[in-house]
């Protein structure tokens, strides 16, 4: 979490089905409650879990995470670095 604190943005990747808790879902909370720039990435196909059901409708609506960036059609982990180095800060909401 320390390191979080000091980070402009927040990169959500989820390449399996989330069986439960996970610290990930916090990271997500703090990122949304301290206002930063967040992206998600949910390869195609996959459950995504509750709190991102219908987030970009509520994003949409929030001043503070309008920008909030999601992708939930990606077909693998390789296209998801692809993704990333093709957009680099971009991506983030960092350029």
């Amino acid at each position: 979490m320390t390191a979080l604190f000091n980070c402009p943005a927040y990169l959500y990747l989820q390449f399996a089905e989330a069986m439960g808790p996970s610290s990930a879902f916090v990271e997500l909370s703090f990122a949304l409650g301290r206002e930063m720039k967040i992206t998600v990435i949910v390869q195609k196909g996959l459950t995504s879990p509750y709190m991102l059901r219908g987030f970009s409708g509520v994003a949409a609506k929030l001043r503070f995470i309008s920008e909030a960036r999601i992708y939930t059609e990606v077909e693998s982990s390789d296209e998801a670095a692809s993704l990333i180095v093709s957009n680099g800060r971009e991506l983030l909401g960092l350029a």
